[in-house]
């Protein structure tokens, strides 16, 4: 089973707005019971992706992405190599650091959603324990 490549379709599948995050999550947190799997999803391309979308400018790409993140993140080396990245780190210092100021006012719920996702994303990486 090892280098599949089943992670990065399936995180591709956050960028779809008609997804059942919830169950994909789900999925995730399966594979990621597997050691070998989980590797997988700690590559750095499949990482470089992650950080992509940690990255991202639209709220609900944040709120998908971090959603998926917080679930993994009881994970030793996946919490590891997220905290490592840039982008999680620009997020800690500041939640809307890529979101901008600039955003329409009928979004401005939207935002707040996505920062509080990111700072409850970011205590889920700093509270947790590794298996």
């Amino acid at each position: 089973m090892i280098g599949v490549g089943m992670i990065k379709p399936l995180l591709r599948c956050l960028e779809g707005t008609d997804v059942d995050i919830v169950a994909l999550n789900n999925v995730l947190q399966n594979i990621a019971l597997d050691e070998n799997l989980r590797r997988e999803i700690i590559e750095n391309d499949t990482c470089t992706m992650l950080a992509d979308m940690l990255s991202s400018p639209y709220p609900v790409g944040i709120l998908r992405i971090t959603a998926t993140l917080k679930s993994l993140s009881s994970y030793g080396g996946i919490r590891q190599k997220v905290q490592a990245m840039p982008e999680y780190r620009n997020l800690k210092d500041d939640p809307l650091h890529y979101l901008g100021p600039h955003h329409h006012p009928h979004e401005h719920d939207l935002y707040n959603s996505a920062r509080d996702a990111i700072r409850s994303m970011i205590k889920a990486f700093d509270t947790s324990s590794s298996p």
